[in-house]
């Protein structure tokens, strides 16, 4: 019987440690991006055409299960939505499989974290 109970001691702290995603790696966030679709013929600094812009949003605070992808350059887009991220730091090259984790979005988007999923 000790056994036993010493066996589900371990099962379930091992379990409660993994749903404990503060635990995983975290990237903190610089800000957040809305892509926005502007008028035909619209023309970028250099006269190139252009189809939309990334204008700075607020996302509702939570906790969301999130899939980030690259784009371009240090822009970083929340799969399966039309908004983007800007990390406080370089993070690297995650290609379009991207790292899944959660989306922990606090007050602010510097109160905010991509926790990695191990």
């Amino acid at each position: 019987m000790k056994n036993l109970v010493l066996v589900m001691f371990v099962i379930f702290t091992k379990i409660s440690i993994a749903q404990s995603y503060k635990n995983w790696d975290a990237k903190s966030i610089e800000g957040f991006y809305e892509k926005v679709s502007v008028k035909n013929g619209t023309m970028n600094e250099d006269g190139e055409k252009i189809n939309y812009i990334f204008v700075p949003t607020t996302l509702r605070s939570g906790q969301y299960d999130a899939t980030i992808v690259d784009y371009k350059n240090n822009l970083y887009e929340i799969k399966g939505t039309n908004n983007f991220v800007v990390f406080s730091s370089y993070v690297g090259y995650w290609g379009y499989s991207g790292k899944t984790g959660v989306l922990d979005i606090g007050s602010s988007s510097w109160s905010s974290k991509f926790y990695i999923k191990p």
